[in-house]
C-alpha cells in the first residue's frame, strides 16, 4: 500500500472498519478467555458505544477505562473513540487516580472497569 492510496482522514475506527469490509471473520483478538473476529469486535464495539450513548456521553466527553489487558479494553476503546470521547486508559495497579492528570481536572464521564481490575485501596490510599 501506497500513502497516495490511503484517503485524507484516517483513524482507527476507520481501520476497524476497513477490517470488517475485508476480514469480517478472521480473528482480530486473541485472549485467554476467547478469540474475536473482526466481525464480534465490531458488534461488541456498537453494544458498548450505544450504552455509553445512552449514559450520555458525547463528543469530546473523558471516558476512563480500568481494565486488564483484555478484549474488553478493546472493544471500549473503540467505542468511546466513535462516539467521538476521548479514551483515557487508567492505571489498574494505582488505587488512588493519580497517575493520570486528567483524573484530577474533573472531566470523566462514566468509568467503565473489568472485574478483573478492580483494586483494593491500600490504607495509605484511604
Amino acid at each position: 500500500m501506497k500513502i497516495s492510496d490511503l484517503p485524507l482522514h484516517y483513524n482507527c475506527v476507520s481501520i476497524l472498519e476497513h477490517n470488517l469490509d475485508r476480514r469480517a471473520d478472521k480473528i482480530a483478538l486473541y485472549s485467554l478467555e476467547r478469540e474475536m473476529t473482526f466481525r464480534q469486535v465490531s458488534q461488541e464495539v456498537n453494544q458498548v458505544g450505544n450504552a455509553l450513548k445512552k449514559l450520555g456521553v458525547r463528543i469530546g466527553d473523558y471516558v476512563a477505562i480500568l481494565s486488564l489487558d483484555l478484549p474488553e479494553w478493546v472493544t471500549s476503546f473503540f467505542a468511546v473513540l466513535k462516539l467521538g470521547g476521548v479514551a483515557v486508559g487508567m492505571n489498574t495497579k494505582d488505587a488512588t487516580g493519580s497517575s493520570s492528570g486528567v483524573s484530577r481536572t474533573g472531566k470523566f464521564c462514566p468509568a467503565m472497569m473489568s472485574r478483573d481490575s478492580m483494586i483494593q485501596p491500600s490504607p495509605s490510599a484511604w
